[in-house]
């Protein structure tokens, strides 16, 4: 499974087979995206794997070796962090309402991998705040 995945800075993460990937250039001729692993730079986790999608066709090779098993549950629970925030922007809900229906749609993985409600209802004040809504 591959998807691009909104970051909590805006910029696109790109999920594929259960690792996250964030994107670091393109090529020369414009054809090809390369994405470098989530944790690169990170102490703890230092993995060099790298992505490269061709545009054209949309073809996906993986090089290096990853450090870390894959996490499928990762990309669900930043899916539903997006989507929580953008409710919080978009609708004058509770944060209550805001987090049961994003609980609700979230897989039992995802669910296990959320933070508290006392945490969510902190993200979407915090986001509610910076864009003053």
């Amino acid at each position: 499974m591959s998807a691009v995945i909104e970051s909590q800075r805006g910029r696109d993460k790109f999920f594929h087979d259960g690792h996250l990937y964030v994107f670091a250039s393109f090529s020369a001729d414009q054809s090809k995206e390369f994405w470098r692993y989530q944790h690169k730079a990170s102490k703890k986790e230092k993995c060099t794997a790298r992505l490269h999608r061709i545009l054209g066709t949309g073809e996906i090779e993986v090089f290096g070796v990853h450090s870390d098993p894959p996490n499928a549950a990762g990309a669900v629970v930043l899916q539903r962090k997006t989507t929580l925030k953008r409710r919080a922007l978009d609708t004058l809900e509770t944060p209550h309402q805001i987090i049961s229906k994003v609980r609700i749609t979230s897989t039992v993985a995802a669910q296990g991998h959320l933070e508290s409600n006392k945490s969510l209802a902190r993200i979407i004040q915090r986001t509610r705040n910076r864009h003053g809504v």
